[in-house]
């Protein structure tokens, strides 16, 4: 599966995220993708709960995957993330970890 994973991503590289004109796929909103089956799943992470570009991706997506994918079902799940969702842990030496 991980080849049709790959080329899941690469048919969706050239939707646009309207504000920034950069790929959905570069800005890295497209995660979790999984094939099971004729079902095909995915988050697609967005900058806060008000994103108003949601339906916008949401339709360019879906004609994308009905023409290159026909036999796969898409079910996107959008989630919304906070600037530093992809911060990493740290314990701060500093700060008393109970």
């Amino acid at each position: 599966m991980e080849g049709l994973t790959e080329k899941i991503i690469d048919a969706l590289s050239p939707i646009r995220e309207p504000q920034t004109g950069q790929s959905i796929t570069l800005l890295k909103m497209i995660r979790d993708l999984k094939v099971e089956g004729e079902n095909l799943y995915f988050n697609i992470y967005i900058p806060g709960p008000d994103y108003s570009h949601k339906n916008v991706i949401y339709e360019r997506i879906n004609e994308v995957l009905s023409v290159d994918f026909p036999s796969l079902t898409p079910h996107v799940h959008f989630v919304s993330k906070s600037a530093y969702s992809d911060a990493p842990n740290l314990i701060l030496p500093q700060i008393g970890n109970f």
